[in-house]
């Protein structure tokens, strides 16, 4: 008679919290790794693509040196990451379109205004 209708049952909740523990720790793991990877996979690359980067400049220098010109091995030139893609161009559209957007409505406002104030 010690256990009364209200009493909780510790055991069952106990063993649901840990199951549930349990399962977030495994799915957590499962991420961590895949975080991991991701990261090291991405590290190498750098690395391979900064030694290639070298190589290539490195070749394109001694091209100059033997006699070619800047314009007959231009084509072989390559830009870093930082200097290409969209990013760039979303920017410049993005800046673009919000400054009128921004006359056109800080006007607006104003003939609001104007009006909840006669109203």
């Amino acid at each position: 008679m010690n256990t009364t209708p209200n009493t909780p049952d510790f055991d069952t909740l106990d063993a649901a919290i840990k199951a549930e523990a349990e399962e977030k720790m495994k799915i957590i793991r499962v991420v961590a790794t895949a975080h991991k990877e991701l990261l090291d996979t991405r590290e190498e690359f750098a690395r391979k693509d900064a030694a290639n980067v070298g190589n290539l400049d490195a070749a394109l220098t001694e091209a100059l040196r033997v006699g070619f010109t800047e314009t007959s091995i231009k084509q072989w030139r390559v830009d870093g990451p930082s200097k290409k893609g969209p990013a760039r161009r979303s920017a410049a559209r993005k800046s673009t379109a919000s400054k009128p957007a921004n006359t056109v409505k800080g006007s607006a406002p104003t003939k609001e205004s104007e009006s909840d104030q006669s109203a």
